[in-house]
């Protein structure tokens, strides 16, 4: 008879091996090197690791499944399907709604998952209280030889210190006004889970973000990342405040990363953005941006924390 249940610490290796045995051994080391971050956290690391036992042979207990919330900055999580043993859709279901509700006792606002733009929609991901979020395009530009120089808008971009916290979540709040880059996830979590989600992208924390301005006042955000391993620069995020919209200051934002990529020496300059979101995909398909992957995001709001406002 299957039992599901929370992770024993003695079956945890066994079950990430199952979850993560997809994954080339470099990524799964990220993936639990990454955990240290959370200890002590409102999400313990396997807190919300949910297993499916099979019985014993040998006095040892048989693992037939696991699903996972991986916690994440900014009390998110990530959420890991249930990887079986054996093909049984109920205990599927049960694994997910038993992680889940460790994930939702812990405080996690949002759990979220990527998958592949060409897989069927998951009913177990409806079952269990996702819904669609966004189709992403995942884009890229080598950094081979910069485009031609573009007539833009001059703009100048102030390095963020810790003393601009508050200035700097006025912009990103102001740039989500109107927005059409998943407007769906707008509200779910407060302006600072947001930005500690943003910090804990790559390797560089708020290194390179920066406060865009534009004839002498506060016009948006650029936030950048770097990954030293791979020697790439992320475009996090770029927000244009919606009294700046329509003056091209977007594009002199892409052109100067693209710029200071260069100048850095990194091989790729990559990004992820909402399908649906035509002016910002033009805009970096005109800078030389292609597309290398999509996926589409679903996400799974706290229902209790939904509801509540974001911090102002």
């Amino acid at each position: 008879m299957t039992q599901v249940s929370l992770c024993p610490p003695e079956l945890v290796r066994p079950a990430l091996e199952l979850l993560l045995r997809e994954l080339p051994a470099s990524a799964q080391a990220d993936i639990v090197n990454s955990l240290h971050r959370f200890v002590g956290g409102g999400l313990a690391p396997f807190g919300a690791l949910a297993v499916a036992r099979d019985g014993d042979k040998h006095g040892k207990p048989v693992l037939g499944g696991a699903c996972w919330v991986q916690p994440q900055a900014g009390n998110a999580g990530a959420f890991w399907l249930p990887t079986q043993t054996k093909n049984s859709p109920q205990s599927a279901e049960e694994l997910a709604q038993t992680a889940l509700r460790a994930a939702d006792a812990a405080g996690v606002v949002l759990t979220q998952v990527l998958l592949d733009a060409g897989e069927p929609p998951n009913k177990l991901l409806s079952a269990v209280g996702f819904q669609r979020l966004a189709e992403l395009a995942y884009q890229r530009w080598r950094v081979v030889e910069l485009p031609p120089a573009a007539d833009l808008p001059e703009i100048e971009l102030s390095p963020f210190e810790p003393r601009d916290q508050a200035r700097l979540e006025r912009l990103v709040l102001a740039t989500y006004e109107g927005s059409q880059d998943c407007p769906a996830v707008d509200g779910l979590r407060s302006i600072r889970e947001i930005l500690a989600g943003y910090r804990e992208v790559g390797d560089s924390g708020a290194e390179l973000w920066s406060i865009l301005r534009h004839d002498g006042a506060d016009a948006g955000v650029l936030l950048l990342a770097e990954y030293h391993e791979s020697n790439q620069l992320e475009l996090v995020y770029l927000g244009i405040t919606p009294e700046f919209r329509g003056r091209r200051l977007g594009a002199s934002a892409v052109r100067y990363v693209q710029d200071f990529a260069h100048q850095r020496g990194v091989d790729d300059v990559v990004l992820a953005v909402d399908v649906a979101n035509l002016p910002a995909r033009r805009q970096y398909e005109a800078a030389g941006f292609a597309d290398w992957a999509r996926r589409v995001a679903y996400i799974r709001p706290h229902v209790r924390r939904a509801t509540q406002p974001v911090d102002t």
